[in-house]
């Protein structure tokens, strides 16, 4: 994934990386791993194909679980993108 696509300014790069670390970003990134458990659990523990409620849909609710994972994903993969410059630069110059 190319982070810069959803996240423009470095301001922005530096908060998300720092996100695991911050008690107000932790505290969401935790809501946000009981919601996906708790989704990836239903799915598990009940699979179905439900066109009258699609919020039952184990199709719609495993959209869902890769929503969250992907927003779960982000501080790494800015962390990963952090890693890649500094290889490519040294003292500012790209290499």
């Amino acid at each position: 994934m190319d982070i810069r696509r959803y996240v423009e300014n470095n301001e922005d790069m530096h908060y998300l990386e720092q996100a695991q670390a911050l008690g107000a970003s932790r505290a969401i990134l935790r809501a946000l791993e009981k919601k996906r458990d708790e989704l990836r659990k239903f799915n598990e523990e009940n699979p179905q194909r439900n066109d009258a409620d699609f919020k039952k849909d184990f199709v719609f609710i495993s959209g869902q679980i890769n929503a969250l994972n992907w927003a779960l994903g982000l501080p790494d993969q800015v962390q990963r993108y952090f890693e890649t410059l500094k290889t490519k630069t040294k003292g500012g110059a790209v290499l």
